[in-house]
């Protein structure tokens, strides 16, 4: 069982290493995927957000409960995400990532 996460605070795992950030970072992070994904939830707030990249496949759940997605969306979550990893030193193939969000 994964250890609840202070109050918006960004979890970001590349390929099972953790990325270390700061608060600044933390914050980035976490508006950008809720601007990402917010759409999704068909509600204006949840408590926490995962996301979940592996191979072709992106799994979005709002406090336990899996979003609805479509190839667009998809490919949107993708690009920014792992572009971001980029920016924050990842390099190589991202084979895994998961970005875990608590608001």
């Amino acid at each position: 069982m994964t250890e609840p996460l202070p109050e918006n605070k960004a979890d970001l795992i590349v390929n099972g290493q953790r990325v270390a950030n700061n608060t600044f970072v933390d914050s980035f992070i976490a508006g950008v995927a809720d601007g990402l994904v917010s759409p999704l939830s068909g509600r204006s707030c949840y408590r926490a957000l995962n996301i979940v990249i592996e191979e072709e496949k992106c799994l979005v759940e709002f406090d336990g409960a899996s979003a609805s997605t479509n190839d667009f969306v998809d490919n949107m979550i993708k690009t920014t995400l792992i572009g971001m990893a980029g920016v924050l030193g990842i390099s190589g193939t991202v084979e895994r990532l998961t970005l875990r969000v608590n608001n």
